[in-house]
């Protein structure tokens, strides 16, 4: 495993990829180059001591952290419509250490959380469908009560969601989560957009194209166009030129 680069080159390298980044306690984007370096150089820090991210959100901020030239310049180069989703990858402890509202799992917890994620990733891999849903399921019931302390909570309720809507076609499990992910946006307070944004997929995938706009158009707004990721061409496809889907 290769250590991840120093403070200052992660900024410096992430500097020439994207400008900006959440600035949560405020509820603000800044440039880059005002981000506070103390918050990456204690995430760096902890990374090469210990090889793992203890403020990582997703498996792909840990792969990300393992090696941050490569991260950044081979993912970005085939995926530049992925402005939010390098953000949230690089800059994730920035934005953990600025808005507590949410935390991180204790170590010994992540690790069976990442276990289950490798399961559902395999068994989705598989069209094991089934089981997809049961290893989700099991994540969910490993994060401690209350659910909306935890930042996993949000992540496992958006999987859901996508899963039941795009995938299973299940509209009534997907409306089901949708309620919990409403429940922890009000607790949580920092995923700005977000929210809006999977009711935007939900009502798109039941052809609901008028509703699927409105929402699509409130997340663009309130995320300042940041809540369109990778994975998700076609709806901002839709965003751009609803026309091509909306018949009159």
């Amino acid at each position: 495993m290769k250590k991840s680069d120093t403070a200052r080159e992660v900024t410096d390298d992430f500097g020439n990829v994207v400008k900006e980044f959440y600035d949560a306690e405020n509820k603000i984007w800044r440039n880059i180059k005002e981000a506070d370096i103390g918050h990456i150089e204690d995430a760096v820090s902890w990374w090469n001591k210990t090889g793992r991210n203890y403020g990582a959100k997703s498996n792909e901020v840990r792969e990300w952290m393992l090696d941050s030239k490569n991260y950044v310049y081979e993912y970005y180069k085939t995926n530049r419509k992925s402005w939010s989703s390098i953000i949230r990858r690089i800059l994730t402890p920035l934005k953990i250490r600025i808005n507590m509202s949410s935390k991180e799992l204790n170590a010994e917890v992540q690790e069976i959380i990442d276990v289950y994620t490798v399961n559902a990733r395999e068994c989705f891999k598989n069209k094991d469908f089934d089981g997809f849903v049961k290893w989700q399921l099991e994540k969910w019931n490993t994060i401690p009560n209350p659910k909306e302390d935890w930042e996993e909570s949000f992540r496992v309720a958006k999987v859901l969601i996508t899963f039941y809507s795009k995938h299973n076609k299940n509209f009534e499990e997907a409306n089901r989560w949708l309620l919990q992910l409403a429940f922890l946006d009000e607790k949580q307070q920092q995923h700005p957009g977000e929210l809006s944004f999977m009711k935007g997929k939900v009502f798109f995938e039941e052809n609901n194209y008028l509703e699927a706009l409105n929402f699509f158009r409130n997340a663009y707004n309130e995320s300042e166009g940041h809540c369109y990721g990778s994975g998700d061409d076609v709806y901002f496809d839709f965003y751009r030129n609803p026309e091509k889907y909306i018949k009159k």
